[in-house]
């Protein structure tokens, strides 16, 4: 058991963000995606003409998980690929339109869901704003360490 009301505090946050990140969810376009994926469709979608390599580094993932997120989306039309005209061997990834749909069902989502919290920061006096930044980055810092 985790000792001390602040650290239990965090723990409950920590489920409930992986219980969101977990549950598939339709945005829009009749077809239930996963956080991972709904994740390389917004990447794909902030960052259109990416390619593999890229896109990998920016979800911060192997080549070979970003190929296989990558191969779902294009599966059900929401990306499609192409070839650089600089490079015929680079393929780069682009939203179609079920995908740019399913981005902006996720920024509502995100709207809905993160927004309240957005509030409360925006209500935290600068003091206390430093405070909490200080204890999570000093706590990220020791569980990276782990």
């Amino acid at each position: 058991m985790i000792d001390g009301p602040l650290l239990q505090m965090i723990y409950g946050a920590h489920r409930e963000l992986t219980r969101l990140e977990q549950e598939p969810r339709d945005y829009g376009t009749g077809r239930l995606f996963f956080g991972s994926e709904i994740h390389t469709l917004v990447c794909i979608g902030e960052n259109p003409s990416v390619n593999l390599t890229t896109l990998a580094g920016k979800l911060e993932v192997s080549k070979s998980a970003a190929s296989k997120f990558v191969k779902k989306l294009i599966a059900v039309d929401c990306i499609e690929k192409t070839r650089s005209g600089d490079n015929a061997k680079d393929v780069l990834f682009h939203a179609t339109s079920r995908g740019k749909r399913a981005i902006r069902g996720h920024g509502a989502f995100q709207e809905t869901t993160f927004g309240p919290l957005q509030g409360i920061e925006a209500r935290l006096d600068p003091t206390e704003a430093e405070v909490i930044s200080r204890f999570l980055v000093e706590l990220i810092d020791d569980l990276r360490q782990d």
